[in-house]
């Protein structure tokens, strides 16, 4: 059974943060993998090719294989990073909370992500909204990749108005 725990989350440039609170208790997971570190080392322009995103997805599922099991009972990410906000902003179906996030489920974000392929597939970028940088880019894909490998269902993203 899922549990609410609180997973507080943060996407630096060269690491990503995993918090969890539980009463008192605080447990942080520090990743070796962040969004300036993972757009330098795979993407070479925008849009980034469809083999360079397949090299970082990779890479991202390895760095997620070893906490995969830590995180399996656990519903909610929560964040207010900035990235998180304008991917938030990008989806369509969302919902508010009690406390005024903004829920992002893990569909939305897979949506998000999929409008990013398409672009990465060759649709012109001046089709869509999402954002024409590396870093946005490769944020998209750690934060997709932690939905999907450490079953989270549901982002709550503090601080956005809509």
């Amino acid at each position: 059974m899922k549990s609410n725990h609180n997973i507080y989350f943060n996407i630096g440039e060269t690491t990503t943060s995993l918090v969890r609170k539980q009463g008192g208790r605080v447990d942080e997971t520090s990743l070796n993998i962040g969004w300036k570190q993972l757009a330098d080392q795979f993407y070479s322009a925008f849009p980034p090719t469809y083999n360079e995103v397949d090299r970082a997805i990779n890479f991202t599922e390895e760095v997620l294989a070893e906490v995969e099991d830590a995180f399996k009972e656990e519903l909610i990410l929560r964040s207010n990073d900035p990235q998180v906000k304008a991917i938030a902003d990008l989806a369509f179906n969302t919902s508010k909370t009690e406390t005024g996030e903004t829920l992002v489920p893990q569909i939305e974000l897979e949506n998000v992500f999929d409008r990013f392929a398409a672009i990465v597939k060759g649709l012109p970028a001046s089709q869509d909204i999402i954002p024409d940088d590396l870093g946005f880019a490769a944020y998209l894909l750690i934060i997709r990749e932690i939905m999907h490998h450490l079953d989270f269902k549901n982002i709550a993203v503090a601080g956005i108005s809509r």
